[in-house]
C-alpha cells in the first residue's frame, strides 16, 4: 500500500485502489475522447457540425488530464498533488459546460415560453399536481 500524504490540511490517500481506479479512468476517458473525435460532428438526422461534439471532447480531455495527473502524482511526484484541485475544478467546469450545451434547446424553449407568458414552473407544478 502506498502512504498517504497531507497537503493543506487535507489527507489524500495514494493507495493501490486509487492508482488502479485512476488508470482505468485514464483508459475510459481516452476511449471516450477517441470515440468522440472519430465520430466527428455527424448525427443520426443527417446534420453535421464541427462543434457538435466539441463540448463532450473537451470534458473528456479535461477528465483525462485530471486522471493522468492523479496517476502521475501517485507514481512519480507527490508534489503534483497541489495542482490536482485546480485540475479537478477545470474538469468539473468542463462537464457543467457540457450540461449547459445539452440544455440549450430546453433553455431556449423556456425563454420562448416566458415571452408568451407561460411559466415553466407553473406548467410543471400543474402537471405535478394532476399526475
Amino acid at each position: 500500500m502506498l502512504p498517504a500524504t497531507r497537503q493543506a490540511g487535507a489527507v489524500m490517500a495514494f493507495t493501490d485502489v486509487g492508482l488502479v481506479s485512476h488508470v482505468l479512468a485514464v483508459l475510459a476517458y481516452a476511449a471516450l475522447l477517441a470515440s468522440t473525435l472519430a465520430r466527428g460532428g455527424s448525427s443520426s438526422d443527417g446534420t453535421s457540425g464541427a462543434g457538435r461534439n466539441l463540448p463532450l471532447a473537451l470534458a473528456a480531455l479535461a477528465s483525462l488530464i485530471w486522471a493522468g495527473a492523479v496517476v502521475a502524482a501517485i507514481l512519480m511526484d507527490r508534489s503534483l498533488a497541489g495542482m490536482l484541485a485546480a485540475l479537478q475544478t477545470v474538469k468539473i467546469g468542463a462537464w457543467i459546460g457540457l450540461l449547459l450545451f445539452l440544455l440549450r434547446p430546453a433553455l431556449a424553449g423556456r425563454q420562448a415560453a416566458r415571452a408568451a407568458g407561460v411559466s415553466a414552473f407553473g406548467v410543471g407544478s400543474a402537471l405535478g399536481f394532476v399526475l
